[in-house]
């Protein structure tokens, strides 16, 4: 099997991370990450429903994928894996 690695989008990114803490709350009912997930949730219209998560979001992104050695991006850390048949 070949692997192709690519680098998530920002939506993919969130959804990812979303899906991570969400797994994370269901093995510790933690409060905060399920009062974090409260915040985090998308409405309908794919908006979350704390409308200053966007902008936090955004500035996380820009900060990860900067042009220093340490961001995210630079140490790939947010390329996903796909397996081709």
């Amino acid at each position: 099997m070949a692997k192709a690695e690519r680098l998530l989008t920002s939506s993919e990114a969130y959804l990812a991370m979303f899906k991570f803490l969400e797994g994370y709350y269901e093995r510790t009912s933690a409060d905060g990450v399920g009062a974090l997930l409260g915040d985090l949730q998308l409405t309908e219209d794919g908006k979350p429903f704390d409308s200053a998560v966007v902008g936090d979001w955004q500035i996380a992104v820009r900060k990860a994928c900067g042009n220093d050695d340490s961001s995210i991006c630079q140490k790939s850390c947010f390329l996903l894996t796909e397996r081709s048949e």
